[in-house]
């Protein structure tokens, strides 16, 4: 058919789009701006925008900050590996 303009879409929702979710968007502005805050933990139920809202802020945030899911239950050795007790037994690490 011809004479329309592609339009190409946010690969990510506005944060700012999302209605009736500030006190989640409160969160995690304010743990952007300050990581001694240790993260946002959102809760609630299957549909109430929880992703979006991560995803969003991401979206927005300097140097290409990343999206990460993480399943339920994971734990603190899952996320940033875990102690090689061989090398760590063996001496072979540097040690002060």
């Amino acid at each position: 058919m011809g004479g329309g303009r592609l339009v190409t879409l946010p690969t990510h929702y506005p944060l700012s789009a999302v209605v009736g979710a500030d006190d989640a968007k409160l969160a995690l502005t304010l743990a952007a701006l300050d990581p001694a805050i240790g993260g946002v933990l959102l809760r609630g139920e299957k549909g109430s925008a929880k992703s979006t809202l991560a995803r969003g802020l991401a979206a927005v945030l300097p140097g290409g900050a990343r999206f990460v899911e993480l399943p339920v239950g994971a734990t603190e050795d899952r996320l940033v590996g875990s102690l090689d007790l061989a090398e760590a037994l063996t001496g072979g690490g540097s040690g002060g």
